[in-house]
């Protein structure tokens, strides 16, 4: 019967440590799950900034092509005025022909 208690002891041991080490486990994953909920948030919170300022880029790029049409326009203006006046100077006229 001796034997059998001193058994009986030895499992119960066995078992609080088991126990011990399951809460300690059980511990460490929650605090694993809180940083993951942490860090979950802060990139999500870096997502949307990333979101925001390529809106803001491409925004700015279309104002750009905006104003490379404007300049490519007043460009070819300018070339075929720039055009006209050196043909009217290849006249070699003064307005006494």
């Amino acid at each position: 019967m001796p034997v059998i208690l001193e058994q009986q002891a030895q499992a119960e041991t066995r078992q609080a440590k088991a126990d011990e080490r399951q809460a300690k486990t059980d511990e460490q994953i929650a605090a694993l799950a809180a940083q993951h909920k942490s860090d979950m948030a802060a990139v999500r919170k870096l997502s949307q900034m990333a979101m925001k300022m390529l809106a803001k880029q491409e925004q700015r790029l279309d104002n750009h092509g905006e104003i490379l049409a404007r300049l490519s326009t007043g460009q070819e203006e300018l070339r075929a005025s720039l055009k006209a006046f050196l043909d009217s100077m290849k006249k070699g006229t003064n307005g006494n022909s």
